[in-house]
């Protein structure tokens, strides 16, 4: 069973969540926003949410329910987001916009 984990839109070809949208999505974060706006509705979401806006997690909580993490922690969102795939039992996780083009999370 696969899943994909959106993290950000960042070099990320839109016609992927098209193709791919038969598939399951876990979103990250921001991810979970970009999943929503492309009418996808994750599996699950994770994150501390602090880069979305406050109109945004609104938005967010209205199509899914989720339990944010606490804003100090020691993993990553993408950390957390790839432990809770496991523990769903997706055996073939693939991520996209990891990066979000910051240095520090590559």
């Amino acid at each position: 069973m696969r899943v994909n984990l959106l993290c950000s839109m960042r070099h990320i070809n839109e016609h992927i969540l098209q193709d791919e949208k038969h598939i399951d999505w876990i979103g990250v974060d921001r991810g979970t926003i970009e999943l929503i706006k492309h009418d996808i509705k994750p599996v699950a979401a994770i994150g501390d949410f602090d880069s979305v806006s406050d109109e945004e997690y609104q938005q967010i909580i209205h199509h899914i329910d989720i339990d944010p993490v606490n804003k100090e922690k020691d993993d990553t969102d993408l950390a957390l987001a790839v432990n809770l795939a496991v523990e769903l039992g997706y055996e073939e996780i693939r991520i996209y916009g990891a990066t979000g083009g910051r240095l520090d999370h590559f």
